[in-house]
């Protein structure tokens, strides 16, 4: 009996002990098993050169390629090598890590066990090497060679990996690479070139420069040279010589520096296949233009849009370029030195250019030197001997060339007055466009800010702007920008032409003779500054020169221009968002002003002087307190084309019986922004018959009903020509009525973009969903701020351009979409209900929410999520399967994060803090973090 439980005692536990003493042997002989490895990895890293020694000499006199047999080998032979290296470098940093006292067992134990599970593997692999052919040639293949090309580094190796996935793909014909000009692309196609040069997928690998000069000729000559095919002066010819060779063949076109659509079939190059056809043909073009890629018949999931590097990876290509014997001289080189990296903002470009100019520069001085030419936009200068066509601005000037038309020119331009870096809302930047007589010759307001987007548009598609997240800004590139100041300024050769020193923190107007030069500058921009005082004086004899003067965002108090020769040429003048406490008499001489700007400023009355300025065709006067306007002005103000009275809100405003007649005397009034206090001013509007208002803000209504179709809002003039719309400040207002159930009739805001309800806090919007989407076709932005009554909003679901919703201080809303009826109250839910552009939801201090919407709805767009003094709201509104693949953080109070119920575990761990995007101390959002989606 002994015997027996013995035995069986024997036989439960020696495979416990196997098991724990072969575990342990792991954790034991961690370092002997990584010199095994690290032996058996070095002789197969030996063989494997072997190999690729006899593939490149076998390519070399024979022009083959390797076998696909070899050609898996090499790459499974290369990850068990870079495994056992990083294994090996793991450990090592674990060493140091501890100070050299490895009593991490955990670690050790893994590492031994990986160690020892790969040295089979190494050695198998090592054993496979032996080829008896490592080349095979193909028949009537002619070339496909590897082009010089420095290794790929940083965020290139994903936009290849990007490219390779679309050649590779059977359902993509056509690939387009973009972005802006010495962003990489050129790189990155020969990159791709390499790739392929090294596989048997593609007999034949062309490469082709397109460039600005191309032609159909010219391109069938780059490919007849690079097959080696008969050449042919007769294009026809040529084509039929270079389709019959490709006709059977697999091949890849690669086509870098394409400016404008390119006929392939008069080249010669047969069509790009498509799934299921016997060859293998595929076109991949660069471009600095989206609209190329359209016209080459490339589909927009099929575009690849190389952005700059960021901070690390331009900073190392930087550090390269000048070399580590010049950045490494002393501590002072190497600050300043990553202070021009930054300023390059990440252009290869431009890194490589200044980086080479750089190269033998070991003084401080000199690079600070630098620095300052940069800061002023004079790049080139950084290395005066460099010759003119291969210079950074004259490179990307090409761009700018090539543009259109004059007004895309002259847009660049005005972007630069703006400060580095800053997001230029469109239509600040438009209605810019207006006073400065870029866009003109339109008939109504509306159709001069479509103009005014269309020309934006055409710059980011030419990659010289950018958008903001939103799509409702844009960004220019610093070194576009200093290029836009660099023509503006004649190429450099008239310095002073354009003085821009905006957003640089400055206290005081630079002196004249540092600054303004009188009688040569031509438009000033100190926007963005913390300038309190200007005071333009200039001489008598001064030639008139300046035509812009930009001040706005300053703390101006006091400003005095003296009507003088010099300043007969104004014709622009900002001074929006300063502390004036009245209007600037001396304006009122400057007669040929066209644009004049005084929004958010403390202006109670206009001067009787105001209608001097007969060229007036701009007064913009949003936000100003302005209380009296002296009857006889406006009606003399006979060029003015807007007007904006947006926002008076004081109690005291009153407008006079003759202001509705004096704006209806003006022939050429295109655009009106006003305020409008109660329902008696509101009704006023109706006086107005040829104006068209773009901007209206009605406050302090007392009924509780406003039935929109019983009010001007009801008629379709106002309808069509309203772009924004605010509701608020009423104490009473309860109900707004958007249809009339008698004649089934609803208003359509054709053009709203942007409305707002503020202040509303008896109001409950209740609103069929398909209802809203015939009322607000447009609409992108959707604001409610303490409204108090409001329950839901569930009417939104609808909207097709919903881009950003704003919910802050609505007491009462609980839910914000319910999911309780559909369109025909029914109680079912909506099937595949979806937000279709939404990409920012912001809630702010809802006690009462516990709910967005049901995690089955969809929010394919949505970029941002943000929740702060929600006590109530546990749930997220999607699961880990709906998460938003365009997610780049979720925004809230930390304390609520850890309250969050979770869906699912998987939910959860798609999402983590992110540590480094904490807000500073002293924030305005203190205590806030942002999530971050995991990939």
């Amino acid at each position: 009996m002994d015997q027996c439980i013995c035995k069986a005692v024997d036989a439960a536990i020696s495979p416990l002990v196997s098991l724990v003493t072969e575990h342990l042997t792991y954790l034991l002989k961690a370092e002997d098993n990584l010199d095994e490895l690290k032996k058996v990895a070095a002789e197969l890293a030996a063989r494997r050169k072997d190999v690729d020694e006899r593939i490149q000499s076998g390519c070399r006199t024979t022009g083959g390629t390797a076998t696909i047999e070899v050609s898996k080998w090499l790459q499974g032979a290369d990850r068990i090598v870079a495994r056992a290296e990083a294994l090996h470098r793991r450990y090592g940093e674990r060493a140091r890590c501890l100070g050299g006292c490895s009593v991490d067992f955990w670690s050790g134990y893994a590492i031994g066990k990986t160690a020892a599970k790969m040295i089979p593997d190494a050695r198998r692999e090592f054993d496979r090497g032996v080829f008896q052919q490592v080349v095979i040639v193909l028949a009537g293949r002619h070339d496909k060679s590897e082009i010089d090309n420095p290794a790929a580094a940083g965020r290139e190796y994903r936009y290849l990996d990007q490219a390779i996935q679309f050649i590779n793909d059977d359902a993509v014909k056509m690939v387009g690479i973009w972005g802006m000009g010495g962003v990489g692309k050129t790189h990155l196609l020969k990159s791709i070139n390499n790739s392929f040069a090294r596989q048997t997928c593609f007999d034949v690998v062309i490469f082709v420069t397109a460039s600005r000069e191309c032609s159909v000729a010219r391109i069938q000559s780059e490919i007849v040279n690079t097959l080696d095919l008969p050449a042919i002066n007769n294009v026809q010819d040529q084509a039929r010589i270079i389709s019959d060779f490709l006709r059977e063949k697999n091949f890849l076109l690669l086509l870098d520096d394409l400016w404008e659509r390119l006929d392939l079939g008069a080249v010669g190059v047969p069509m790009p296949s498509a799934a299921g056809e016997q060859h293998k043909r595929k076109v991949v073009l660069t471009t600095r233009y989206l609209k190329v890629c359209g016209q080459m018949g490339v589909s927009r999931r099929n575009s690849i849009k190389v952005e700059c590097l960021d901070g690390d990876d331009a900073w190392l290509l930087f550090r390269e370029t000048v070399g580590e014997d010049t950045i490494g001289s002393s501590p002072a080189v190497e600050a300043v030195a990553r202070k021009v990296a930054i300023k390059l903002g990440g252009l290869p470009l431009a890194l490589i250019t200044i980086g080479r100019a750089m190269y033998d520069k070991e003084d401080p001085a000199e690079w600070r030197h630098a620095i300052d030419l940069l800061q002023d936009a004079r790049h080139d200068e950084v290395d005066p001997d460099a010759a003119k066509e291969e210079s950074l601005f004259h490179t990307l000037k090409f761009s700018y060339d090539r543009l259109r038309n004059d007004a895309l020119r002259d847009c660049l331009l005005c972007c630069s007055l703006w400060p580095e870096d800053f997001c230029i809302p469109k239509n600040d930047l438009i209605l810019c466009l207006l006073g400065l007589g870029v866009i003109d010759g339109f008939d109504d307001m509306q159709s001069a800010y479509n103009i005014g987007y269309d020309l934006i548009a055409s710059l980011r598609s030419a990659c010289l702007l950018n958008d903001d997240d939103f799509g409702f800004g844009v960004r220019v590139h610093d070194v576009i920008r200093d290029m836009a100041l660099w023509i503006a300024c004649d190429c450099g050769e008239r310095k002073k032409k354009w003085f821009v020193k905006a957003g640089l923190g400055l206290t005081e107007a630079p002196p004249q003779g540092t600054g303004i030069v009188w009688g040569e500058t031509d438009r000033v921009s100190l926007m963005h500054n913390r300038i309190k005082a200007f005071h333009g004086s200039p001489g008598s004899s001064s030639p008139a020169a300046l035509t812009t003067l930009m001040l706005q965002g300053n703390r101006l108090s006091k400003i005095s221009l003296v009507a003088s020769p010099s300043l007969a040429a104004l014709a622009y003048l900002d001074l929006s968002h300063n502390k004036l406490n009245g209007f600037p008499e001396n304006i009122c001489r400057l007669t040929t002003l066209r644009y004049l700007n005084l929004s958010f400023n403390l202006i109670p009355e206009l001067p009787a002087e105001l209608k001097l300025l007969t060229s007036l065709e701009y007064l913009i006067l949003r936000e100003s307190n302005v209380r009296i306007i002296p009857a006889g002005v406006i009606r003399e103000l006979e060029a003015l084309q807007m007007l904006d009275l947006h926002g008076f809100r004081s109690g005291a405003v009153k407008y006079s019986p003759w202001l509705f007649e004096e704006l209806e005397a003006l022939n050429n009034l295109k655009a009106l922004e006003i305020s409008v206090k109660d329902v008696n001013q509101l009704n006023r509007l109706d006086e107005l018959r040829r104006t068209r208002i773009r901007s209206l803000n009605i406050f302090h209504l007392e009924q509780t009903t406003l039935p929109l179709l019983a009010t001007p809002l009801g008629s379709s003039r106002i309808q069509n020509s309203l772009f924004d719309l605010e509701i608020a400040g009423s104490t009473t207002l309860e109900e707004i009525v958007f249809d009339d159930a008698r004649s089934y009739r609803n208003p359509c805001f054709h053009n709203l973009e942007k409305l707002s309800f503020d202040a509303m806090h008896r109001l409950n919007i209740v609103l069929d969903r398909l209802v809203a989407r015939e009322v607000f076709p447009r609409l992108c932005t959707l604001d409610f701020r303490y409204c108090n009554s409001l329950k839901d909003v569930s009417w939104i679901l609808y909207l097709p351009c919903l881009r950003i919703l704003v919910m802050r201080s609505c007491r009462s809303v609980t839910q914000l979409i319910s999911s309780t009826q559909n369109d025909d109250g029914k109680g079912e839910v909506v099937a595949a209900p979806t937000f279709p552009s939404l990409k920012r939801i912001s809630l702010i201090n809802l006690p009462a929410l516990e709910c967005v919407c049901d995690p089955a709805y969809t929010f394919p767009c949505l970029e941002q999520f943000v929740v702060i003094m929600c006590g109530r709201l546990t749930k997220l509104p999607f699961r880990a399967d709906t998460i938003p693949k365009n997610l780049k953080f979720i925004r809230g109070d930390e304390t609520w994060w850890e309250r969050i119920e979770w869906e699912d575990d998987v939910c959860r761990t798609s999402l983590k803090l992110s540590t480094s995007t904490f807000l500073p101390l002293g924030s305005s959002e203190k205590g806030i973090a942002r999530y971050v989606l995991i990939h």
